[in-house]
């Protein structure tokens, strides 16, 4: 691994059509240096959107309405916090860039309501018209290394007070809300670049989502010869699992240690 100075990672960026930055969500140091990646690309002329698992696809009408002037900021915080838990905060300055500049956002999230049954029930408890191209989802078919993550993420989620009704969290049915999440969000980014053949997109999720493994896998596997999914990946130190100590090539191209710090994996 070599250290990479921000000027030469943006250029490495600006190749590719998708660019995952990863975060915990409740640290804002994270949050610091996605904003500091879009600012880099958006002045160096990468003609981006920025996705987001903050929000419901179905938010979108709203998402426009704010970024257009015809939603006031108080308004946009109450579908703010419809959409997502974590302190308004922690997001603004992303936000704020976004609209300064015109820059289109993006809501990559399913329903809540199919996630919370994932997680109570597993897949095979969802309505025929939820499961859709989910049916065959099963978290035996994730690897080892993919569900040592997601049970960090699971743990991370279970502190915001996330449970199913009054039980803790079952690990397999997370694990398969996890995979539910990873490929409907790669099937909305898809479906964007497709309808929007001169936009890129930066996407802000989880850890868990934002590595190879996650979304990035789901969005090769989805595309067709008709979208080019090229993409890069930027994930953050994580707990115990993901380090510099053990990251790999599989996991992520780069990866950052606070106060700073970006890793090219690959050299």
């Amino acid at each position: 691994m070599k250290e990479v100075l921000l000027p030469e990672l943006t250029g490495r960026m600006k190749t590719r059509r998708v660019v995952f930055i990863g975060e915990v969500h409740s640290r804002s140091s994270h949050h610091e240096k996605q904003l500091q990646i879009i600012q880099a690309l958006h002045e160096a002329g990468f003609p981006m959107a920025i996705g987001l698992e903050m929000f419901r696809s179905g938010s979108q009408k709203d998402i426009d309405k704010w970024l257009s002037g015809q939603m006031d900021d108080d308004a946009f915080l109450k579908v703010y916090y419809d959409n997502w838990q974590i302190e308004w905060p922690q997001y603004r300055a992303i936000f704020l860039y976004a609209k300064q500049n015109q820059i289109p956002l993006v809501g990559l999230n399913i329903p809540w309501s199919i996630i919370r049954q994932v997680v109570k029930g597993g897949v095979k408890s969802l309505k025929p018209e939820d499961s859709a191209g989910l049916a065959d989802i099963t978290c035996s078919d994730a690897d080892a290394r993919y569900r040592r993550l997601i049970k960090d993420a699971m743990d991370e989620h279970g502190k915001h007070g996330e449970k199913s009704g009054s039980k803790d969290y079952v690990f397999d049915n997370f694990c398969e809300a996890q995979m539910v999440w990873d490929i409907s969000m790669a099937r909305r980014i898809a479906g964007y670049l497709k309808e929007n053949p001169d936009k890129n997109m930066v996407v802000l999720a989880g850890g868990a989502h934002s590595w190879k493994r996650g979304i990035p896998k789901q969005l090769s596997r989805i595309a067709d010869t008709s979208l080019d999914a090229a993409y890069i990946t930027l994930m953050p130190e994580m707990n115990d699992t993901l380090t510099t100590g053990d990251v790999t090539p599989e996991d992520t191209d780069y990866i950052w240690t606070d106060p700073w710090g970006w890793l090219d994996i690959g050299d």
